[in-house]
């Protein structure tokens, strides 16, 4: 797991590729200490000549912190009608000071 030690109100980011067509998105768990202000989404090409057309979402997560401590900060990649399931995660130990 990763591990970032940031300072209280600071902004970090967390960059996740998606694919847009397959349904499934990024969603943060609800967190006290977390709060996402910002998220760019960015279209990043395959480069390999097989695949030319596949083009994946690249999503970048402005996040700030809101509390002094120690957290986990997840994210699971799911289909909004399938909330229970996911089929990726993403996971990282959070210090504020």
């Amino acid at each position: 797991m990763k591990f970032r030690q940031v300072k209280k109100d600071e902004f970090f980011v967390i960059e996740l590729e998606e694919d847009p067509n397959s349904g499934y998105k990024w969603s943060l768990e609800p967190n006290d200490f977390f709060e996402i202000q910002k998220i760019e989404r960015m279209i990043q090409r395959n480069k390999s000549y097989e695949d030319l057309t596949k083009r994946n979402m690249v999503l970048v997560f402005h996040i700030k912190s809101k509390q002094i401590g120690e957290s986990t900060i997840r994210m699971f990649l799911r289909r909004p009608w399938e909330p229970k399931n996911h089929v990726s995660l993403y996971e990282e130990n959070i210090k504020v000071e």
